[in-house]
């Protein structure tokens, strides 16, 4: 399949301003105070807590580690979780093409997981790819079992458009060692499970 507009360059991949933020609650904390979980775009005061976020995973060998400078360049791709004044989780939206986009660097603090907060940000992006009027985004992980959660299916890295896999291997020289590709068309319902 081939992605009409989407050529070998790194102008193919254009970066999504995420909107409309979310609030839901969030679990309590130990000292049973309520807090308000709120998800919404990520701003350029939320660069330093994405970038920490993401070497955490970065250097556990889960996610690619992205330096202060590419988070701040890439800031308007990246939806944020919050506790107060506390970045507790993050993903990005990378449109690929006119009708793709990649999910990227979902990470959640290691002591909030378990309370889906990653599965909220992957709602808001998915959320915000109908907006865009998407067709479908895909995703690598090494952590296949979450994303079948929320819908994604597993595919082989050839199913991927040409010009995709061509500015993944060669521009950005990314591989697809170790990693799941996975899925997930736009129409399909999510919310479910």
């Amino acid at each position: 399949m081939s992605v009409a507009g989407a050529g070998p360059s790194k102008a193919s991949v254009r970066p999504s301003t995420v909107t409309q933020p979310v609030e839901v609650p969030a679990a309590q904390s130990e000292s049973n105070s309520e807090f308000t979980l709120e998800v919404r775009s990520a701003g350029p005061s939320d660069a330093p807590g994405v970038c920490e976020l993401v070497s955490r995973w970065a250097n556990a060998g889960r996610l690619l580690p992205r330096t202060l400078r590419e988070v701040e360049s890439l800031i308007e791709c990246f939806v944020v979780a919050r506790l107060g004044d506390e970045v507790v989780g993050c993903a990005a939206l990378i449109v690929c093409g006119e009708a793709m986009a990649e999910i990227r660097s979902v990470a959640v603090d290691p002591t909030r997981t378990g309370h889906g907060i990653g599965r909220r940000m992957v709602e808001f992006l998915l959320d915000e790819s109908m907006r865009l009027d998407l067709d479908r985004v895909f995703l690598l992980t090494r952590n296949p079992a979450f994303f079948e959660r929320c819908g994604f299916r597993t595919i082989d890295p050839d199913d991927l458009p040409d010009s995709f896999v061509h500015d993944f291997l060669n521009i950005q020289q990314r591989t697809f060692t170790d990693r799941y590709v996975m899925t997930r068309e736009i129409g399909d319902v999510y919310h479910a499970g």
